[in-house]
Parts: structure tokens; C-alpha cells; sequence
């Protein structure tokens, strides 16, 4: 959301220096804006060269606009250096973020994602410091120290995933590319496909469909980024919230390209038409509504599993409980501040009753290895509960799935009415 409005704003300063105010102030709040929007998205960074670029294009790219263009860049240094100062001084190294570089590893080299990456050797690849395995099977991670945060391991990935290095292999380029690409195609003509159906009809009912196409090339500066920011996408990993403010610039560009002057031999039928993309557009929101909720119809493989997360009975996803049981245990059971352990089906970073409660988890089972936990006898469940005393956690707190019919030896506590337990731990 803010970095859309800060495409928003950078757009008026474009379209503001484009139509003539080429001034030192209005590349004064080019700058900061770009400034602001880099401390607020790594990859506003290389976006910055384009958009200064643009900017110097637009105003005549002569000395005058060279001057303005510098000074908008000094200024854009004046606000993100302090932040890549204290950035660098933090990792021991130069740098302006390392979120491209994971990206890269993740999505396009295939490493390990998110967390608890324990690297590959055979391909030169050995964290430094990533987080313990305590006990094998199954597998116990501990992340303690020296990470902050609710749950360490997303807080700071970039800590635990010093070492990583990328590889630039083409066939594993054009393979990232080619998924992004299917990505893009499902959003943007699949899901966009009634706006797109409403331009192409106005285009095609205007008596001047040239002045529609020398008008939009005149918008070149408010087109050319959206792609500009597509392209550097599909390279490494694209979803659907990084491209909306780019997409708002897009369409924003192609309709006002569309002079309503041209329409003038079709002004009896103008409210016609202009009923007809509304019933356009309020039938694909209604089908995309009843698709969300009934998980049908098009095959948009991100939708299927955000509507089988909600749907999952042994998932407190997107309700109420995390509070519930975040409340509870702030009532005498924790402080804000202690650690704690979990025992997660998806991993910590889903446990939001760690963050409302102000805990920090400290170790955990995740992921295929709670099946395991669950299915093993009574004494692997105890030296697991006691690793988890080991690494200083006050409580373990678990939630239950519904295969497990009862708790065996696990002395816990049941969180009111939700599948949640809580059981002290020794230290």
C-alpha cells in the first residue's frame, strides 16, 4: 500500500515535470519520494535509476534538466544513506539490502526458502550461522540468539542466510522466467480480463483510434516503468501485490489516452455503453467473488491454497484464535519478552499468537517433521519436550491436530476452546 502511493506520487511528478514545471522543486520531491519509497522497498533502488532517467528525458535532457536530475539524486542519497550506512555497519560488509540476493537464491537458484536453511555443500553453498538442530528426528530447530524478534528466522533472513551465493545458470533464468510469466498471465488477462475487455470496447467505438495511439505515446514516462518493473519481475519472482501500484500507472495511462471526444457520434448511446462495461465489470467481480469462496473454476494455483489454508480443519488461519490465545496467556502464564517453544504444523511464522502476546519463540518442530512428533512413542516425545527446556524457553506451546486423539505422556494445559495447548518447561 505505500509504496503504491509513492508510485502515485512519483507519477505527478513526472506528469507535473512533463508538462513544462521541469523546476528544481519538483525534482527536489522527485528525489525525496524516491528516497522514502527505497527505505521502503529494497527494489525501488534500480527503480530510482529509471525513474531519474525518465525524469531527465521528460524535461529536455539538457544541462538544465542534467543539474535537476543530479540534485534529485543527491537528494535521494541524502535520505537512504543514513539507512545504508547503518545497514553496512550492521552486516560488517557494503550493502543496500540483501532481500534481491535471497530472492534470486530462492526462486530462481532453488535454494531452501525462507527458513531454516541448512546449506549445500555440494554446490558451495554453507551458511554461517544458520539456526541448531538440537535433535534429529524429528528435527528441532533452536534460533535464540543473536536474533530478535517474535519468531528470528523471518525476522532477520538475511542473518541466517549469510553464505548463500547465486548462480547465474540460463536455463534456470528462462525456467523463473517462464513461471513469472504464467504468473503474470493469470493476473493480469485472467483476472483483469473486464477492464481489458472495457479499453479494448472504447477503443474500438472511438472515431480516432490514431489519436488514441500518438496520445499514449506521449505518455511514454507513465508506461514505460510499469514495464520496466515487469521485466526485472519476471527475472527473479513475481506476485500479484508488486506489480498493483505499476498496474494502477498502466491503465490510469491507457484510459486517459482515450479522449472523449472521440465518442461524439455515439453520444446517444454513450449511458448504453457505459452500462454495458459496468455489467462487464460487476459480472467478473461477482465471479471472482464466488470463485475466492467456493475455490472453483479457474485453475490459479496461489488461490487454490490460500482457500485450503481457510478451509483446513487443523488450522486456525485467519480467525479469531490467535488473539484468544495470545490473551490467555498474558494472564499470569507469560511476560512480554520470555521465550517460548512451539510446536507448529506450518512453522512459527504462522503462530501470530507469538507476536499479539510480545514473546519470542526460541525453538520449534515445523512442517513434516510435527507428523513425526506426533507419531513417535512416548520416550522420543520427552526428549524432544526436554530439548526444548534446554534452550532456555519458559513454555511449549503446541497445536493439536486432529489425527492425535489423545496426549499421552504430554502434561499440557488446553487454551479454552481452541485446539491450542501450553505446558511449562524445565530449564
Amino acid at each position: 500500500m505505500l509504496i503504491s502511493a509513492y508510485l502515485y506520487c512519483i507519477s505527478a511528478m513526472l506528469l507535473r515535470i512533463r508538462m513544462g514545471e521541469a523546476n528544481t522543486l519538483s525534482f527536489c520531491l522527485l528525489g525525496a519520494i524516491l528516497g522514502l519509497s527505497y527505505l521502503t522497498k529494497t527494489f525501488m533502488l534500480p527503480m530510482t535509476f529509471v525513474f531519474l532517467g525518465i525524469a531527465f528525458i521528460a524535461s529536455g535532457y539538457n544541462r538544465v534538466a542534467l543539474r535537476n536530475t543530479l540534485i534529485a539524486f543527491g537528494i535521494f542519497l541524502l535520505i537512504s544513506s543514513p539507512f545504508v550506512f547503518a545497514l553496512s555497519q550492521s552486516k560488517g560488509y557494503f550493502t543496500f539490502g540483501d532481500s534481491g540476493k535471497l530472492n534470486y537464491a530462492w526462486h530462481v537458484n532453488g535454494i531452501q526458502r525462507f527458513i531454516h536453511w541448512q546449506g549445500d555443500p555440494a554446490g558451495g553453498n554453507v551458511p554461517k550461522h544458520p539456526t541448531r538442530i538440537i535433535f534429529d528426528s524429528p528435527t528441532v530447530y533452536e534460533f535464540a540468539a543473536p536474533v530478535s524478534g517474535s519468531y528470528p528466522p523471518f525476522y532477520d533472513p538475511s542473518y541466517w542466510y549469510e553464505g548463500v551465493t547465486v548462480h547465474h545458470d540460463l536455463k534456470m533464468q528462462i525456467t523463473a522466467f517462464f513461471r513469472n510469466g504464467k504468473v503474470f498471465v493469470e493476473r493480469f488477462f485472467i483476472l483483469q480480463s473486464g477492464i481489458i475487455l472495457c479499453a479494448l470496447l472504447l477503443f474500438c467505438v472511438s472515431r480516432k483510434k490514431r489519436d488514441i495511439i500518438i496520445r499514449l505515446t506521449q505518455l511514454w514516462f507513465l508506461v514505460l516503468p510499469p514495464f520496466i518493473a515487469l521485466f526485472l519481475y519476471l527475472l527473479v519472482h513475481l506476485e500479484q501485490r508488486y506489480w498493483g501500484g505499476y498496474n494502477v500507472m498502466f491503465w490510469c495511462s491507457i484510459l486517459s489516452a482515450m479522449c472523449f471526444s472521440n465518442f461524439q457520434p455515439y453520444e446517444r448511446s454513450a449511458k448504453r455503453i457505459c452500462a454495458f462495461m459496468l455489467a462487464i465489470l460487476f459480472a467478473q467481480i461477482l465471479g471472482y467473488t464466488i470463485y475466492t469462496v467456493n475455490n472453483r473454476s479457474l485453475n490459479l494455483n496461489w488461490l487454490d491454497n490460500l482457500v485450503q489454508e481457510v478451509n483446513s480443519k487443523d488450522r486456525d488461519f485467519f480467525s479469531p484464535v490467535p488473539t484468544q490465545v495470545a490473551d490467555y496467556l498474558r494472564r499470569g502464564i507469560v511476560v512480554p519478552g520470555d521465550k517460548v517453544a512451539c510446536i507448529e504444523r506450518l512453522n512459527g511464522m504462522h503462530a501470530f499468537w507469538a507476536h499479539l502476546a510480545r514473546v519470542r519463540i526460541v525453538a520449534e518442530v515445523q512442517g513434516e517433521d510435527v507428523a513425526q512428533f506426533w507419531g513417535a512413542d512416548d520416550d522420543i516425545k520427552s526428549q524432544v519436550i526436554a530439548a526444548f527446556g534446554r534452550t532456555g524457553a519458559k513454555i511449549l506451546v503446541f497445536h493439536l491436530p486432529d489425527y492425535v486423539t489423545e496426549l499421552g505422556n504430554i502434561n499440557a494445559q488446553r487454551i479454552e476452546n481452541t485446539r491450542y495447548y501450553f505446558m511449562p518447561l524445565k530449564r
